[in-house]
């Protein structure tokens, strides 16, 4: 990615499907008002870093979908209270879903299939689609059978 983009202070970045490969880029985290992210269908490794739930906090509309990224759903991202969109499907994410995902109130679209979490789903997401968890088979709780 270019290096001026470091310099932006407000913005969407939409960069799906363009082989970003690697780590997340650390000068993301200087970007505090972004409000949309997709970087989906690349070749991102590794866990989610700490500092995009303390830097961007105005982010709306997170996509790391379809990339290669591993480890724990971070607890930090219940703290993203103006997300209304998240999609961190078709990744390696090998955890439960931490109930701090029930204070994501303004969520109306969620994806996490396609992992491999496992456990309870936390209680406030029970009206979300099945589908948004599926391909997960040791989750379970509404809207999936129960636990």
């Amino acid at each position: 990615m270019p290096d001026w983009f470091k310099d932006l202070k407000t913005f969407q970045l939409l960069m799906a499907n363009t082989g970003i490969e690697g780590e997340l880029p650390r000068w993301l985290s200087s970007a505090a008002s972004i409000h949309m992210l997709d970087l989906s269908s690349n070749a991102l490794t590794g866990e989610l870093p700490s500092w995009i739930g303390s830097n961007m906090t105005q982010l709306a509309s997170l996509n790391l979908s379809g990339n290669a990224l591993t480890g724990e759903l971070p607890s930090w991202i219940g703290n993203m209270t103006q997300l209304y969109t998240l999609d961190l499907s078709n990744n390696g994410f090998n955890s439960s879903i931490p109930a701090e995902f029930n204070n994501l109130t303004h969520l109306i679209d969620l994806d996490l299939h396609s992992n491999k979490l496992s456990g309870p789903i936390p209680a406030l997401m029970a009206a979300i689609p099945a589908s948004a968890f599926a391909g997960n088979p040791g989750l379970c709780g509404a809207p999936l059978p129960p636990c």
